[in-house]
């Protein structure tokens, strides 16, 4: 499962340099459109992705960690 995970990360990873590699192209982009409008929800929708990913990667990394370490998992609250 480890290896999976790690797999992932490294995607997660790519995925992320990527994404924060567009605000380059970002102002070339709202030249393009012609419109503050549609660029500002561009960059909305951008920064949105980025977050996501910067969050997922930070769950990968921290759930392999644990699984090497063998930490439990905490119990759930209703779950007890």
């Amino acid at each position: 499962m480890i290896a999976l995970l790690e797999r992932r990360a490294a995607l997660v990873r790519a995925s992320l340099e990527r994404l924060k590699e567009l605000p380059k192209e970002g102002a070339r982009y709202a030249e393009a459109v012609g419109s503050p409008r549609e660029a500002f929800f561009w960059w909305l929708t951008l920064e949105y992705g980025i977050t996501i990913t910067e969050a997922t990667l930070r769950w990968l990394e921290t759930t392999i960690e644990r699984m090497r370490q063998g930490t439990d998992v905490p119990a759930m609250e209703g779950n007890s």
